[in-house]
C-alpha cells in the first residue's frame, strides 16, 4: 500500500504494526512522525521511537521520489491532483503535499520543491457507519453531509456507509 515510499522508510514500516498506522508525516530535514491510533511518535530505522533524534530524517530527494513513484513516474498523469495540493494513490492512500506552488495569472500551474508530505493510510472498519445508516436511511436515500476535523474518520465512515447501502439495498454505489 505504501510501496511508493523510498526503501529505507519501507524497511522501518515493516517493523511496526501496520494495522494501527494511520498517518506518516515526512518533512525535509525533520524526523518522520507517525500516527499510530491516536498517538504520534517517530519512525526510526528500528521501528517506532519516542526519541526525536532517532527518527528517520526525510530529504528533498525522498519526497520527490515518493511523489514520482506514487504517480507511477508520470507527472502528467497526476498534474491536476498536484495543483490541488494532494495526490490519491490507486489503493486510497492520500498524500497531502506542501511545497512551492507556481502560479500564473492567479492560476495554479505546478508544485515544486516539495517540503512535506502528509500521508493518510485508509482503514476499513466494518460496521462503523451502522448507526448513521439506521438513523438517516430508514425510508431510503437522502442527502447527507459528513463534516468533521481532519483525521476523524470521514472517509472511513463514508466507505462503510457505501458498503452498507450497497449490501442492504442492492444499490450500485461508487465513491
Amino acid at each position: 500500500m505504501l510501496a511508493f515510499l523510498p526503501e529505507r522508510f519501507l524497511d522501518a514500516i515493516r517493523k511496526i504494526n501496520q494495522n494501527k498506522l494511520y498517518e506518516l508525516r515526512l518533512r525535509v530535514g525533520m524526523p518522520t512522525m507517525v500516527r499510530m491510533g491516536e498517538a504520534y511518535t517517530y519512525l526510526s530505522e528500528y521501528g517506532l521511537t519516542d526519541c526525536r533524534e532517532d527518527g528517520i530524517v526525510a530529504t528533498k530527494e525522498d519526497l520527490e521520489e515518493a511523489v514520482m513513484a506514487a504517480g507511477k513516474y508520470s507527472i502528467y498523469a497526476i498534474e491536476e491532483q498536484l495543483k490541488q495540493g494532494f495526490l490519491t494513490t490507486e489503493n486510497g492512500v492520500r498524500i497531502g503535499i506542501a511545497g512551492r506552488f507556481i502560479t500564473e495569472n492567479g492560476k495554479m500551474i505546478v508544485v515544486r520543491d516539495y517540503s512535506s508530505l502528509c500521508i493518510r493510510v485508509p482503514h476499513e472498519i466494518l460496521g462503523s457507519a451502522w448507526k448513521l445508516y439506521n438513523a438517516c436511511f430508514p425510508k431510503g436515500l437522502i442527502h447527507l453531509l459528513i463534516v468533521s476535523p481532519p483525521g476523524q474518520g470521514k472517509t472511513t465512515i463514508l466507505r462503510d456507509l457505501c458498503r452498507t447501502l450497497s449490501e442492504n439495498n442492492l444499490y450500485n454505489v461508487l465513491v
